[in-house]
């Protein structure tokens, strides 16, 4: 997969997981100006309303999906209930014996909720992160029957790492992120 073939390596990602969360959800989190002249905007939302599939697992609210990681803590103030966010790594490259590059992006969703651990007891928060860990399964489950011919999917390496998360400056956010890269000639 080349560059001049999917110049938009983000926007494929975001329009991939934009079908777990709630619609509604994903809309209100990501399309707060409404109207902008950055190019795109406009063919971004309507893209994403276009989806045929959608709401996939409606326990999950709003998807965030932000390298800036202030305006990811305020996303996170005004959200209520389970998120996912998505998150982007590192972009490596490498080239094999008969000269390709072999490009990679690391990947990461967190599946997550605000939490405010003064008002849960152990028992209560054990819950809460069970139905997390079991809301980041289904999504994994999706993404490898989505494996076999989803083009996004298709690129990602199994096996991937699900770690417990937790971020205290995030207004104590926790839940689960499952790790991945996704691989490619030349996709950088």
């Amino acid at each position: 997969m080349s560059i001049q073939l999917h110049p938009s390596i983000l926007r494929e990602a975001f329009l991939y997981f934009a079908k777990f969360p709630r619609l509604d959800g994903v809309i209100s989190s990501m399309f707060r100006t409404g109207k902008t002249d950055i190019t795109g905007y406009t063919d971004l939302n309507n893209e994403l309303i276009a989806l045929e599939t959608h709401s996939l697992i409606p326990e999950i609210r709003n998807l965030l999906f932000s390298a800036n990681e202030d305006k990811l803590k305020k996303s996170i103030e005004d959200t209520a209930g389970i998120f996912m966010l998505l998150d982007y790594g590192q972009l490596s490259c490498s080239q094999d014996q008969v000269m390709r590059l072999n490009d990679e992006i690391e990947f990461g969703i967190i599946i997550a909720r605000k939490i405010d651990p003064d008002k849960y007891d152990m028992a209560e928060i054990l819950l809460i992160q069970d139905e997390l860990l079991n809301l980041t399964r289904k999504v994994r489950e999706q993404m490898i029957q989505d494996s076999k011919y989803h083009p996004f999917v298709k690129q990602i390496s199994f096996p991937h790492k699900i770690n417990p998360w937790y971020a205290r400056e995030l207004q104590n956010a926790t839940g689960f992120s499952m790790m991945f890269s996704k691989t490619g000639i030349d996709m950088v």
